[in-house]
């Protein structure tokens, strides 16, 4: 059974892009996609804590949207992907860790 999808969030990864001096900078890649909001479940989110990870969230989004981005903007907010669960052909799990409150121009 496939979940809804009503929501949106931004996948983001770091890349390294060539520029006009030869060399290399760090390029931030952004993109839209649809998902699901889940929560962490108590056991889960326990075991992370006694490891001093604090786990916020999941989302659902469809596995072929994936390509190994790190980190998530939802809501206003920065999350760092902890890691990956694939539940089946259509839902792919991000499990997700707080990093910092974004402010407006900062997204």
């Amino acid at each position: 059974m496939s979940c809804n999808k009503n929501f949106v969030c931004f996948l983001r990864k770091t890349v390294k892009k060539p520029n006009e001096r030869g060399s290399y900078d760090n390029v931030t890649e952004e993109r839209l996609v649809f998902c699901a909001k889940k929560s962490i479940y108590s056991n889960e989110h326990y075991s992370a804590a006694t490891l001093g990870i604090q786990l916020s969230m999941v989302l659902i989004i469809d596995p072929y949207e994936y390509n190994d981005e790190e980190e998530v903007v939802f809501e206003d907010k920065k999350y760092l992907i902890e890691r990956t669960y694939r539940k089946n052909d259509r839902e792919l799990e991000l499990v997700l860790k707080t990093t910092t409150v974004l402010q407006g121009g900062d997204i």
